[in-house]
Formats: C-alpha cells, structure tokens, sequence
C-alpha cells in the first residue's frame, strides 16, 4: 500500500511551485465503539485510514532546481519504498515530468481537466479538477485529514482553502477557482491531489474479523527532512 505521497503543483515560469508530502496511516476502532452498522462481534476490529500532511511548502524557483528539491524529498522517504510521486504536467508539466524521469525519479504526470471522467493514459491520469476538490473536501468534512503541526505555508493553505469556490459554467460542468484572480490555488491543488491518490490506493473502512493479523508501520522518515 502506498503510505507516502509527494504530490508537486508546477508553477509558470514566474510563478510558485507547491509541494505536499501527504501519509497514510490506520487507526483501529475496537469492541463496542465500533458502530454499530458494522454488526461487529467480541474481538473484531475496524480499520480506518487516515491522512496526515507532514510536508507543505511553495517557493519559486527554476524547473531544475524544483527537480532537485523533489528528489531530495523522495530520498528521504525511500525507506518506506511506498512512495508515489504526483506531478502536475498540465500545461508546462510534461517537460518537467521528462527531467525527472531523466533524474530516475518516477513521476506519475496527473492533467487537470475540466470533463466529467478520470482516464488512465501513459502511466499518468487525466482527472477533472472537481474530482480533486471533492477529495480534499471529503477528508475535511469527515475528519481524516491531519495537519502536522508547524508545518510550512499551513496559512496561506487555510487562505486558498477559503478562497475557493464552485461555479457551474453555462455548459454545466463544475469549476473549481479562487474568488479573485489574483489569489493561487497551488496549495490546495497539492494537497487535493494527494489526498484523491491515498483514497484511491486504499479502503477508508475495514472491518477485521477476530484472528485476523495486521502489522502496522510507524516509521516516519520525513523526521530526516
């Protein structure tokens, strides 16, 4: 299962670059706090995942030295060997995407689309924005989404979290934008991309019948960083 997730949002050349490293942990509900739809018995365990972010930052710099400051990141993180890389290669991410690869470092290029479907295309996936926002949005709203405290940019990230909005286009579709131009939206875009990846690579509930086994991971290496 994928436990660490490196989720890059690519700025324009003059813009900022945002970087989130988002966890996925378990907690285990036992006994009688087990809700009661679960019609659990004596001994069974319900598994719940949920995400920490660990890692925040935006900073403007050149396309290379992005490269070399996401692979100082994933170096640290490779012990858990459960690491995904997201990278934003909408508009001028393709490019950037290449770099790394060159740099042996294994991207999986995300392209933020304004449709209604996610595709899966040349190991990397087109996704509508909305599909984004609703993902960071899910975790809010139930609870699952930690925030380390002290991490990097947390007000600017509460700021573009407030700032944003849904607007229903003349066709119909769902855009996801900021109030005003000139606020960003690379924050949110980082962390939403991380947090529809971890919802993908796992359940958000299981329940563990008595006997089952599950060993559990609690080696943090972002504590190197």
């Amino acid at each position: 299962m994928i436990r660490n997730i490196v989720s890059v949002d690519l700025g324009q050349q003059f813009d900022f670059t945002a970087i989130s490293v988002t966890q996925t942990r378990e907690q285990w509900t036992t006994g009688p706090n087990i809700p009661a739809e679960w019609k659990a018995t004596s001994g069974d365990r319900l598994l719940t995942y949920y995400y920490y972010l660990r890692y925040l930052e935006r900073m403007k710099m050149k396309y290379p030295d992005v490269v070399r400051e996401v692979k100082k990141i994933v170096t640290a993180l490779e012990n858990d060997q459960t690491t995904a890389l997201l990278v934003d290669a909408t508009g001028v991410g393709l490019p950037v995407v290449e770099m790394m690869r060159e740099d042996l470092l294994l991207p999986i290029p995300i392209i933020i689309t304004g449709g209604n479907s996610i595709s899966e295309q040349n190991g990397g996936f087109h996704i509508p924005k909305r599909f984004l926002v609703a993902a960071l949005q899910g975790l809010f709203e139930t609870g699952r989404l930690k925030i380390a405290s002290g991490i990097g940019c947390l007000a600017e990230f509460m700021h573009e979290i407030e700032n944003f909005r849904v607007k229903i286009t003349q066709s119909g579709n769902d855009t996801y934008e900021a109030w005003r131009e000139s606020d960003h939206d690379d924050l949110v875009i980082s962390v939403a991309m991380g947090a529809w990846y971890a919802q993908r690579e796992s359940i958000n509930n299981i329940l563990i019948r008595k006997n089952d086994k599950e060993v559990l991971d609690e080696y943090d290496p972002l504590d190197r960083l």
